[in-house]
């Protein structure tokens, strides 16, 4: 078994009060043995402390029966959101050594758009280098769309792996065209630079929710 502590409950007083000094000991390093060794007290002992321990040993083995079915699901808890982590880091490789140079000239809406790929960097030691320059450049694509139409919509102060990885959710779903289209409308759009009575500011997670993005391509916010 080799178990390395268990936890004992006032409830269990009862099962322990007809016991001395010298009894409780012994019972204390039978059940350490017990988790240690699997072994079990000698059946020469009192019938008081023999029914002690089978009550303490029930608990134990109760409690480390769900001990070991909760560590069980922390680990397949962790393993599925380690695979998520993955996936989610993963998606901010997808793109190619062009992208820094083209995401700089918002005139050119489509560059950034048109050069991401779809495959990880072959030398690994360069994937993290790769992740900040798309990240950096997806920042400045949105950021220098807003400087150069005056648009009162928040720039982002900090491109995360969330934000990127719903911005290539969408551009999985839809053309160069029509995310050079969204990001025109949100610039010029009344509504989402707050000069409407709404007050409305549209963010750049407003702008890559797939609902959202759909209504404003469809002229829906205006």
């Amino acid at each position: 078994m080799n178990r390395e502590s268990f936890v004992l409950y006032c409830s269990q007083l009862n099962a322990l009060s007809e016991l001395n000094d010298a009894q409780l000991g012994r019972l204390i390093r039978y059940l350490v043995q017990f988790l240690q060794k699997g072994s079990l007290p000698s059946k020469r002992e009192s019938n008081a402390l023999l029914v002690a321990f089978n009550v303490l040993k029930l608990q134990i083995s109760i409690d480390l029966e769900k001990y070991d079915k909760r560590k069980e699901k922390n680990k397949e808890y962790y393993k599925k959101n380690k695979i998520k982590k993955i996936k989610t880091d993963s998606a901010c490789y997808n793109y190619n050594d062009n992208c820094n140079d083209n995401c700089n000239d918002n005139d050119n809406g489509n560059n950034i758009i048109d050069s991401f790929s779809f495959s990880l960097p072959e030398q690994e030691e360069k994937q993290e280098e790769k992740r900040r320059k798309f990240l950096q450049s997806l920042k400045d694509w949105w950021n220098n769309a807003i400087d150069k139409t005056g648009s009162n919509v928040p720039k982002v102060q900090r491109m995360t792996a969330q934000r990127a990885q719903a911005f290539l959710q969408i551009k999985q779903k839809y053309t160069s065209e029509e995310i050079t289209k969204v990001l025109k409308s949100v610039c010029q759009s009344d509504y989402m630079n707050g000069r409407t009575r709404e007050k409305r500011l549209a963010t750049f997670d407003f702008v890559f929710q797939e609902d959202n993005f759909l209504k404003i391509l469809e002229g829906v916010y205006r």
